[in-house]
C-alpha cells in the first residue's frame, strides 16, 4: 500500500516539511487524494490524503481550526497545506490539535503546483497496483501449478503458511481435517473446541466454493477482532479457487472410481463374468476381495417425488452405505441405479443375520433423510450368502424383495426366509399345466381391466381377502354395495367360474397368488 511516507519521500516533495504526528506516516496508507477548501462538508474521504491552501480561512485562526477539525471528522490520512500566500504559518493550536489526534499535517512550499503533487502520487498508486495484480497473478499461477502437478491440500496449507508466516488448516464440507501446514496442531485443537464446545473463535473461516456449491473450509488464524491484511486477503481468495480445484479433481477421481467399481458389481450381481478368476483380477484391480463371504441386500425405492429428488438420494443413500461399512469394520461392495441399490456385505457364515440386523441398525441410525418423500424397501438374501454366490444371492435378494412389497407395502425389509409360500408358489408357476390354469382364470379379468379400465383382479383379490364378505369388500374398495355385487357377477361370468363353489374360490386364491408373484406378464 502507498502511505504517507512514501509521499513524503517523493522528490519533489523534498522542500516539504512534516509539522506534526511524524511516528504515525509509515502506517498511514493513503487511498487517494484531493484538494479541498471551504466548506469541507462531505467531500473528504477516509484515508484521502487532503491538499489545501487555506483559501478563505487562512487569515482567520478560529475558521481555519474549524477547517481542520471538519476535515479530521472525515479521517483522511494527512492534510498538505501550502503555505506562502493564504498561510503565513500553521497556527500553532493547529497542530497542537493535529498531534492530539495523532495526524499529520505537511508543510508544502507555495511554489509547488497541487497538479503535480497529484500526478505523482496517482502514477505511484498506479504503479502499486500494477504490481500488486502481477504479484497476485504469479501466487494463482504459483497455487494452480501446485494443484496440476500432483499437489494435495496439505501443499496450499503450507503455501500459504510460507507467505504469512501463519500456520493453515484444510477442511473438507464434512468439516474433517483434510490439510494442515506445519506447527497448526494448535489451530487444530481450537478448531476442535469450537466445533464441539462452540467456544469463541481466534480464526476465521474461508468458505472453498465451486458453482456456488461449499467444498470445504480454509481456517486462519487472526488477532485483533478478527482482522486481516488486505495481502493476506486476496492470498487466502487465491488459496481457496486452488483447493476448489483439487477438491473438483479429487470428486471426479472418486466417482470415475465409484462407477467402476460400481459396473463391477452390477456384473458380480448378473453373473456376468466368463470365470471366476477373471473375476478375481478384476477384483483385485479395484481393490476388493471376493474370496470371502458376503450376503446381498437389494433396495428400491418406493416412493419419492420430483424425479430429481429420486436420483439424488439413492446416490446420496449409497455413498453414505459405503461409509457404514467403514465403520462396521466389514468389506463392502455398493451400487446403484434405476432407482435401485445393491449391496454385498461381508458376514460370518454362523452369524449372518446377526450382521444385516446390525448394518440396518447403524443405516438407520445415521439416516436423516433428504428431504421429499423417500422410502426404500429392502431385500435379503441371507439364503445364498457364501463365497462366490453374488448372482445366487442377488436373486434371492430380488425375489424377498418382491415379495415383501406384495405383503407390506413401501418401507419394507423381508428376507428370503420369510416368504416360504412364495417361494413354493414361485416353483409352482413354472409348470406349464399351472400357468395354463392360471391363464383361463386371470387372463379374461386382465385383458378387461386393460380395456376398460375397470379392475376386476383386484375386486376378487379384495373379496377373497375378506373372505366373500360383501359388506367389508365394499368398505375396502370404498365401492357402493351394488357395484361391487355387479363385479363380482362380472368376474364369474368372465371365469365360468363362481365364489360360491368352495372348490372355484380356493382356485381363485391360488391363481391369484401365482399371478401377484410374478405370472402377470404372461397375460399382458
Amino acid at each position: 500500500m502507498l502511505t504517507v511516507q512514501d509521499i513524503v519521500d517523493l522528490d519533489m516533495m523534498e522542500q516539504s516539511k512534516v509539522k506534526t504526528a511524524n511516528q504515525t506516516l509509515k502506517d498511514r496508507k493513503v487511498e487517494s487524494v484531493s484538494v479541498i477548501e471551504i466548506p469541507v462538508e462531505d467531500f473528504v474521504r477516509k484515508d484521502e490524503l487532503v491538499l489545501s491552501t487555506g483559501i478563505g480561512c487562512g487569515h482567520d485562526p478560529e475558521l481555519f481550526e474549524d477547517f481542520v477539525k471538519d476535515i479530521l471528522a472525515s479521517e483522511p490520512a494527512a492534510l498538505a497545506l501550502a503555505t506562502g500566500q493564504h498561510i503565513s504559518t500553521i497556527p500553532e493550536n493547529v497542530l497542537n490539535l493535529a498531534e492530539q489526534h495523532h495526524f499529520p499535517i505537511i508543510e508544502v512550499p507555495w511554489g509547488l503546483r497541487f497538479a503535480d503533487i497529484t500526478q505523482t502520487i496517482l502514477q505511484r498508486m498506479n504503479e502499486l497496483r500494477q504490481k500488486e495484480a502481477r504479484q497476485s497473478e504469479k501466487t494463482q499461477q504459483q497455487l494452480l501449478n501446485l494443484i496440476l502437478h500432483g499437489g494435495d491440500l496439505s501443499s496450499i496449507a503450507r503455501f500459504i503458511q510460507e507467505k504469512t508466516k501463519k500456520p493453515v488448516i484444510i477442511l473438507d464440507q464434512n468439516e474433517t481435517i483434510q490439510g494442515m501446514s506445519h506447527g497448526s496442531d494448535t489451530l487444530a485443537q481450537s478448531w476442535e473446541s469450537y466445533a464441539a464446545l462452540q467456544q469463541p473463535a481466534d480464526f476465521i473461516q474461508i468458505p472453498i466454493r465451486s458453482a456456488s456449491h461449499i467444498q470445504g473450509t480454509i481456517l486462519f488464524p487472526v488477532q485483533e477482532a478478527l482482522q486481516i491484511a488486505e495481502q493476506e486477503n486476496i492470498l487466502l481468495e487465491h488459496a481457496a479457487t486452488a483447493a476448489a480445484l483439487w477438491f473438483l479433481r479429487d470428486n471426479a477421481v472418486k466417482e470415475t472410481e465409484f462407477r467402476l467399481r460400481g459396473d463391477f458389481v452390477w456384473n458380480l450381481a448378473r453373473g456376468e463374468f466368463q470365470s471366476w478368476e477373471s473375476a478375481r483380477l478384476r477384483a483385485k484391480s479395484l481393490q476388493f476381495n471376493i474370496d470371502v463371504p458376503y450376503v446381498c441386500l437389494f433396495a428400491r425405492a418406493e416412493t419419492v417425488e420430483p424425479r430429481a429428488s429420486l436420483e439424488l438420494q439413492i446416490r446420496n443413500t449409497a455413498k453414505r452405505i459405503l461409509h457404514l461399512g467403514q465403520s462396521l469394520d466389514r468389506r463392502m461392495m455398493v451400487t446403484y441405479g434405476n432407482d435401485e441399490i445393491i449391496v454385498f456385505l461381508e458376514v460370518n457364515d454362523e452369524a449372518i443375520m446377526d450382521t444385516v440386523h446390525t448394518f440396518f441398525y447403524f443405516l438407520d441410525k445415521g439416516f436423516t433423510g433428504d428431504g421429499g418423500d423417500f422410502s426404500l424397501s429392502w431385500g435379503i438374501g441371507e439364503n445364498q450368502a457364501g463365497i462366490g454366490t453374488f448372482h445366487e444371492g442377488y436373486k434371492s435378494a430380488q425375489t424377498a424383495l418382491t415379495m415383501g412389497s406384495k405383503q407390506k407395502g413401501p418401507g419394507h425389509r423381508t428376507a428370503y426366509g420369510d416368504i416360504p409360500m412364495y417361494r413354493a408358489l414361485s416353483i409352482l408357476a413354472t409348470n406349464e399345466e399351472i400357468q395354463e390354469i392360471t391363464h383361463e382364470v386371470i387372463g379374461e379379468l386382465d385383458r378387461y381391466h386393460r380395456e376398460k379400465g375397470i379392475d376386476l383382479l383386484g375386486t376378487a383379490q379384495e373379496y377373497i381377502r375378506h373372505k366373500g364378505n360383501i359388506s367389508k369388500t365394499s368398505r375396502a374398495l370404498h365401492l357402493h354395495r351394488q357395484s361391487l355385487v355387479y363385479r363380482i357377477h362380472k368376474i364369474e361370468t368372465l371365469t365360468k367360474r363362481s365364489f360360491g363353489n368352495p372348490d372355484d374360490f380356493f382356485l381363485f386364491d391360488l391363481c391369484i397368488k401365482l399371478w401377484e408373484v410374478g405370472m402377470s406378464h404372461d397375460f399382458s
